[in-house]
């Protein structure tokens, strides 16, 4: 019982058996498993973090999307909220005018 637990704790191993049950005719070998099967669910899972966390940046307008002319959604950073971003991360600007320019640059394409 108690091993139980702990193989479901594990987060490969989770993994695995989640493969295995979204495919219930597979058979694998440990490479077959780690270079194809488990990146695939490990790109899923990273995709579908994303798209949530850029739901929220969109929301709280760090982040601007448009749709491009593929259809896809594009992402940027909000050239008015790089200072707020760059505060809350505690980073410091690449170069000092970094802003400046980016801004000088976008209002010339409008």
């Amino acid at each position: 019982m108690k091993r139980d637990r702990a193989i479901f704790s594990q987060p490969v191993a989770c993994e695995i058996l989640g493969y295995f049950i979204s495919n219930p005719n597979a058979n694998d070998t440990v490479e077959g498993l780690v270079e194809w099967r488990l990146l695939e669910q490990r790109i899923r899972h990273s995709i579908a973090e994303a798209e949530s966390a850029l739901t929220e940046l969109v929301a709280g307008k760090l982040i601007l999307a448009r749709r491009g002319a593929d259809g896809r959604i594009h992402y940027r950073v909000n050239p008015a909220k790089e200072t707020e971003i760059l505060e809350r991360l505690k980073l410091k600007p690449p170069h000092p005018t970094t802003t400046r320019n980016r801004l000088s640059t976008e209002k010339s394409k409008s």
